[in-house]
């Protein structure tokens, strides 16, 4: 628990114009001076000195005063935005919907990840998740787009000559990705590069 102490004004007016300069991109920021020095009842300078970073961190180091005549102080920081914070289990892979999940103001302050503003489209899990946890940047992924054992178009270019032939994916991948497929009449066994969610290419 914090000992309250006699606050100065200008401590007040350093926590306001903190809580306005660090605010954005936060719904709502509190920031409170854990104690403070005796100062006559001038504005002393200030310089916070710990290293700003997004989530922002629960405590920032402030010095107080002139370079001669100076002291570090501590402030607690709330930091408080929307999330995604799911409302049941989910598995590794999970598809992102928005019925999984409910939006609600948590103080981020602290957080060693940043969270997912929004949750996009054909885009999934990298981990799962337990009830009431929250969506993380880090956790996303996207969708795989060829399921193993999806037959499709992979382009084969020979030369000048290019033609299509029909293959079998052997494992799931994204776009960008090189994954072996198998062609169905003799199961001769090759890596092609997946193009589009509707077409892959033999790589050399």
């Amino acid at each position: 628990m914090t000992t309250a102490f006699a606050k100065p004004h200008w401590a007040t007016h350093i926590e306001h114009a903190l809580a306005s300069q660090l605010g954005s991109p936060y719904e709502h920021m509190e920031i409170h001076m854990l104690h403070a020095p005796n100062i006559d009842n001038l504005m002393p300078k200030y310089q916070v000195t710990t290293p700003i970073t997004y989530p922002i961190a629960k405590r920032l180091a402030l010095v107080v005063g002139t370079p001669k005549h100076h002291e570090t102080l501590w402030l607690s920081v709330k930091a408080y935005q929307y999330v995604w914070q799911t409302n049941t289990r989910l598995k590794k892979e999970t598809p992102l919907t928005s019925r999984a999940f409910k939006h609600t103001l948590r103080d981020i302050a602290g957080s060693k990840q940043a969270p997912a503003s929004r949750l996009p489209e054909h885009f999934s899990l990298k981990s799962s998740l337990l009830p009431g946890g929250v969506v993380y940047r880090h956790m996303l992924t996207k969708d795989y787009c060829v399921q193993k054992g999806l037959t499709m178009p992979v382009v084969v270019k020979t030369n000048a000559i290019q033609i299509l032939i029909p293959a079998i994916a052997k494992a799931n991948g994204r776009v960008g990705d090189a994954i072996p497929f198998k062609q169905p009449d003799n199961n001769e066994t090759f890596s092609a590069l997946i193009k589009t969610c509707a077409q892959a290419e033999v790589v050399e």
